[in-house]
Order: C-alpha cells, then sequence, then structure tokens
C-alpha cells in the first residue's frame, strides 16, 4: 500500500524537471532570453509562494492527521473551514502588499531593455494573483495527502510540471508579450486548484455522510478559536523553516559569486544541482511518511516510533547505497552529460556533496518525524541557529579555501542539521495536541 503511495509522491515530483528538461529548449526557441528570464522569475516567485499563507498549509495537514488519528472526524469540517479562512485572509494581505509595491514601480528595480514598462507592470499584476492561486492548492494539497491520498494530488502536480512549461509555449505561437506569457500561468494553476478543489469536497461529503448527525454538530466560537490559534502556533514557526531553509540550502551560489567569482558559480552549481535532485526520493518518502506518522502517534506513541524506525532504516540504507554508486559514477555521468564544458573540479565538488546530500536526507526524515509530533519549533530553531554560523563561515571558506572550501562548508552543516535533528527527537515521541509546539 505504502508502495503505491511512495511511487505517485515520486511521479509528482519528477513531473516537473522532467518537463524542464524537454519544454525548456522549445520555450527559448520561441521568445527571447530577456522575457524567458521574465517568466523564469515568475516560476521562482511562485515556488516560494506557500510562504505567503504562513505555514497554514503544512499545519493543516499535521492537524487533520492528528484529528483522524484520534477518530475526532467530527472536527475535521470545522478544521478545514478555519484553515481556508486563514489562507484567503493571508493570501489577500500578501495581495494588497504586492500590489502597493506595484504602485510604487518596485517592477522597475529589473534591468530590461526590449519589454515595454506597461507589459511588465500588467504582467506583474496577473502574476500576483497568481499567488492566492497557489496558496490555496497547497492547502488543498495539504487536505487531500492528510487523507492519506496522494494519487490526487501527485496527477495535479504532474499536469502542472507539464503545463508550466508547454501553456507559455502554445502562447508564444501567437504572441511574445509578457502579459499572455504570464497569464497562461495564471490560467493552468487555477485548472490544477479547482481539481485539487472538487476532491476536497468530494472527500468532506463522503465524511459528513459517514458522520450523520454529527456532522450537524456546528464547532462553537470557543472551539474555532482553539483551532486558529493551534494553527498559527504551528504555522509561525513553519514560515521561519520556509525561510530559513532556502536561505541554507541556495545562498551558496550567491556567496561563491561574491566571495569568488560569478564565473565559479558554474563549476559548482552544476554537481550541486544533479545531486541535490537525487534527494527527491527522500522527499517522496517522507510526504508519505509525515500525514501517516502523525495519524500513529496520535492513536499509539510507541507504535508510531517503530514505524519511523523501519521507515527511517529504510530510507538510510536506500540512500546509502544510492551515493555510493553516484559518488563513483560521478565523473562519467557528469563527462556523459557535460562533455567538456566543465572542468574536472566539478567532479571532485559533486563527490564531496554526496556525502552532504546523504546527511541532508538524514535531516529530511527527522524533520518529518518531529513534525509528526508538532515539534516544529525545534526544528525551525535549530535552522536559525545554522543559518547565524554557516553563513559566515561560507564566506570565509570559499575566501580562503575556494570552491571546495564552501563544499566541505556546505557537508558540514548537513552533518550539524542532521545530528542536531537526531539528538532533539530522542525524546519520547507522545501524543500531542493537533498543531502544538514543543
Amino acid at each position: 500500500m505504502y508502495r503505491s503511495k511512495i511511487l505517485w509522491s515520486l511521479a509528482g515530483l519528477f513531473s516537473t524537471p522532467l518537463a524542464a528538461f524537454f519544454f525548456i529548449p522549445l520555450l527559448l526557441s520561441r521568445i527571447d532570453n530577456e522575457r524567458f528570464g521574465m517568466i523564469a522569475l515568475a516560476w521562482t516567485l511562485l515556488s516560494y509562494a506557500s510562504a505567503l499563507d504562513l505555514g497554514i498549509g503544512r499545519a493543516t495537514t499535521q492537524y487533520v492527521s492528528a484529528l483522524r488519528g484520534k477518530g475526532d472526524l467530527a472536527q475535521i469540517p470545522p478544521a478545514i473551514d478555519v484553515a481556508w479562512r486563514l489562507s484567503i485572509t493571508y493570501s489577500a494581505i500578501g495581495v494588497a502588499l504586492f500590489l502597493v509595491a506595484v504602485g510604487f514601480d518596485v517592477e522597475s528595480l529589473i534591468t530590461y531593455r526590449n519589454i515595454g514598462a506597461q507589459e511588465l507592470k500588467i504582467a506583474t499584476i496577473i502574476l500576483i494573483f497568481t499567488l492566492p492561486v497557489q496558496v490555496l492548492s497547497a492547502l488543498y494539497r495539504g487536505i487531500i495527502e492528510a487523507f492519506e491520498d496522494f494519487r490526487v494530488p501527485s496527477i495535479v502536480r504532474m499536469y502542472l510540471g507539464v503545463a508550466n512549461f508547454v501553456a507559455p509555449m502554445l502562447v508564444s505561437l501567437f504572441s511574445q508579450s509578457l502579459v499572455p506569457l504570464v497569464a497562461s500561468i495564471l490560467i493552468s494553476r487555477a485548472v490544477g486548484l479547482f481539481m485539487l478543489y472538487f476532491n476536497v469536497r468530494k472527500k468532506m461529503h463522503a465524511l459528513r455522510t459517514n458522520l450523520g448527525s454529527q456532522a450537524l454538530q456546528a464547532s462553537t466560537p470557543a472551539q474555532r478559536r482553539s483551532i486558529r490559534v493551534q494553527l498559527n502556533r504551528f504555522g509561525k514557526w513553519m514560515t521561519v523553516s520556509n525561510i530559513a531553509h532556502p536561505l541554507l540550502m541556495q545562498s551558496d551560489r550567491f556567496i561563491i559569486a561574491s566571495a569568488i567569482s560569478a564565473a565559479a558559480v558554474t563549476a559548482y552549481y552544476i554537481p550541486n544541482e544533479i545531486i541535490l535532485q537525487s534527494t527527491m526520493i527522500a522527499s517522496a518518502i517522507t510526504n508519505v511518511m509525515f500525514p501517516m506518522l502523525t495519524a500513529r502517534l496520535q492513536h499509539d506513541a510507541g507504535e508510531g516510533h517503530r514505524i519511523f524506525v523501519m521507515w527511517r532504516n529504510r530510507l538510510l540504507l536506500i540512500s546509502a547505497a544510492m551515493y555510493i554508486v553516484l559518488c563513483l559514477a560521478f565523473p562519467t555521468i557528469l563527462q556523459f552529460w557535460m562533455g567538456d564544458k566543465v572542468g574536472p573540479e566539478s567532479a571532485t565538488l559533486g563527490r564531496i556533496i554526496c556525502l552532504g546530500a546523504f546527511f541532508y536526507t538524514v535531516s529530511v526524515i527527522y524533520t518529518s518525524y518531529l513534525h509528526a509530533q508538532s515539534r516544529v519549533r525545534a526544528c525551525a530553531t535549530i535552522q536559525l541557529i545554522e543559518l547565524a554560523v554557516y553563513i559566515p563561515a561560507l564566506y570565509l571558506s570559499a575566501r580562503f579555501f575556494g570552491l571546495q572550501g564552501a563544499a566541505i562548508c556546505w557537508v558540514a552543516r548537513a552533518i550539524f542539521d542532521a545530528v542536531a535533528l537526531a539528538w532533539v527527537s530522542r525524546r519520547p515521541a507522545a501524543a500531542p495536541t493537533p498543531a502544538a509546539t514543543a
């Protein structure tokens, strides 16, 4: 049963990079580099749009999974309603702030030559209204996954993975303007949102039918206030993680450009990106683990811990074997894919980063376990400590020891992260109040 769920999760996660591999060259052949750069910036912004919901999507997955584990199914509909209202509110605030920024011509901070100012402004406004679509999609996806259903979210991910590139490419056959190009992204995301929405609606209808008269019991204002407080409590620390994690994972490229040179980034980026794509296997497995563990820990903490240990050991064995093979074969893989476009130093960097990727997998496992226990604050605190030490250490390592120094520093951070999370996880798991923090 879990094998099928993991395969669906993997299919959903791998769909976007596979679609990018095939369709980005086609899109580049249709539009100029400047407009493609703007589209790429739009994709990047949307990839971080989940931070706009202040962690409510992840909090809702944890909360609904915990209610299912306790058998308190009657509280699921009001919990989802509260989460929806919070997501709408935070999205509206975010949209308003972005629109104010556009009113001050913030988009003019981007250097461009061949794009009209009005064209860029309208495209930016369209992109802003794509953000709440993305936030609500993340919420509905989290609700569906809380019911341990990974087929529908993965189908939607696969659709979006293709539509993300195909929609602008089809539009480019008729227009080179950024406005319809960005609008095609909004439309494709809206279609994905409705697919998720109708599935959530179907699940809620089935749940209310099974509950019968219990479903008619309206939640009290006090209950709804309690749900709102708990979701916000989990969500605020999730927001800290959503901000800190990309900085820990992506800041090395910018620091290398500053400490060494922009040209050096290429030699580092290519092996780093290849290896980090392999961590999606761990992400697919932990996506399945998270709602399942949350429910089991509510029902029986001991059983939940045993399931965690079983999956942890399996994933560590798979990861160890995979990264040993990848480390040994990496020079050949790099030569086959890139030819002589990168030097031998990139192969050495790739082998170093393989070690860090293994420990990153360990971190992903323990993060999922801690989130299932509602201990999101512990994860966020560790990330903040790392951020304070890692950024200056990375700069000094790159400055005085070059690219290998930067890679070793990244690996050292990954090791510290894994050890710290494993140490924090030693505390026996208890059945926590949904969305409460440690």
